[in-house]
């Protein structure tokens, strides 16, 4: 089974942790990790965490005892988002930090969820059936309680002006947290130049659910800068069957890119 098609496999499972998940995105790592290996890794590090801890106890743990922390230096290097890079360094970026203390706390029965602010992503407490978040805290900033007030700060700062709305602390999904990390690396995968790597990245985005077509059209034209032109029409092939409006344009494409190999 393909990457991509794992992925789309374990998003379809509401019951899928985020330990898998970040596993199967690890994949696009030159050296890629066991998906089982990083599911240990978790168990091994919420092992230790005290009997009947709570929310700001889990956080003194993660950032304090593991020593957790936000990178200083290199913020857009693919490491601090690459999930068993994070574990191996004990370093990431606020979106990476909360998938850590998120999975650490679920271990010990504890709701965590990150709550996806524009710019920055904040841990908060969770319980089943809670949509929007009432109490923050900043992974970047070793679990930090954050007022109502900083969190519209850290909006500002994005958005000059803006108010904090209701859709701002609404809790993000497992998707939610898996697209958004796949963009970080798209990022610093332009930022590096790493085209190999973003192909990776590319094929992953494009397999979650209600992911737009410009991904595909964007693997595309990455695959055929890797000189992979079958597959990059082949793709093509796909988006024109998908996208009847522009079936003339990725039919021309598709040739176009299949003439290559003459």
């Amino acid at each position: 089974m393909s990457v991509g098609r794992r992925l789309e496999f374990l998003a379809k499972s509401e019951d899928t942790g985020l330990d898998r998940l970040m596993a199967v995105v690890a994949a696009v790592d030159a050296r890629p990790p066991q998906e089982a290996a990083i599911v240990n890794a978790f168990d091994d590090l919420a092992s230790c965490l005290p009997a009947g801890a709570g929310v700001e106890e889990v956080l003194a743990y993660v950032f304090g005892d593991l020593g957790f922390r936000g990178a200083s230096t290199h913020y857009y290097s693919s490491s601090n988002s690459l999930i068993h890079r994070v574990l191996d360094r004990r370093i990431g970026i606020p979106l990476s930090l909360s998938v850590v203390a998120i999975e650490i706390a679920r271990r010990a029965g504890v709701g965590l969820a990150a709550v996806g602010l524009p710019g920055h992503v904040v841990l908060t407490s969770h319980h089943p059936g809670e949509t929007v978040s009432h109490e923050w805290f900043d992974p970047f900033d070793r679990g930090r309680r954050l007022e109502r007030a900083e969190c519209e700060t850290i909006l500002q700062r994005v958005r000059p002006a803006s108010r904090l709305l209701p859709q701002h602390l609404e809790v993000m999904s497992s998707i939610d947290i898996v697209a958004r990390t796949l963009e970080n690396l798209r990022v610093a995968c332009l930022r590096s130049g790493d085209v190999s790597q973003l192909a990776g990245v590319l094929e992953l985005r494009a397999s979650l659910p209600g992911a737009p077509f410009e991904f595909r059209v964007e693997l595309s034209k990455t695959l055929a800068a890797l000189g992979r032109y079958d597959a990059a029409a082949s793709l093509r092939d796909e988006l024109a069957a998908l996208q009847p409006s522009r079936s003339h344009h990725h039919e021309a494409e598709a040739v176009r890119l299949r003439a290559h190999r003459n």
